[in-house]
């Protein structure tokens, strides 16, 4: 599961838009993205998330003053991004 809790930017054929999880209507750009496979997704040791999707998009999360983002898997696995750095934590 990934949380976005700050900016966020979306590239496709070229031209990239902004958003902010707070503005109307932000839940159906995310929900665009769900059934698409994931070609690719990286994150940094500056808190930034980049993932690359099948059908050509990409999703860039950046780095923020807060944890912009968090990922969670079923293995146990959490992932903060933000305030300048990426944390791993494994229960």
């Amino acid at each position: 599961m990934l949380d976005i809790h700050g900016e966020f930017h979306v590239r496709a054929s070229g031209a990239e838009s902004y958003f902010s999880p707070l503005e109307p209507g932000v839940v159906n750009v995310l929900e665009s993205f769900l059934e698409v496979p994931i070609v690719s997704a990286r994150a940094d040791r500056h808190g930034q998330l980049r993932i690359s999707f099948e059908d050509g998009r990409e999703l860039f999360v950046p780095d923020g003053p807060f944890e912009n983002w968090h990922y969670t898997n079923d293995e146990g696995l959490t992932v903060h991004g933000g305030v300048g750095r990426c944390v791993f934590v494994q229960r």
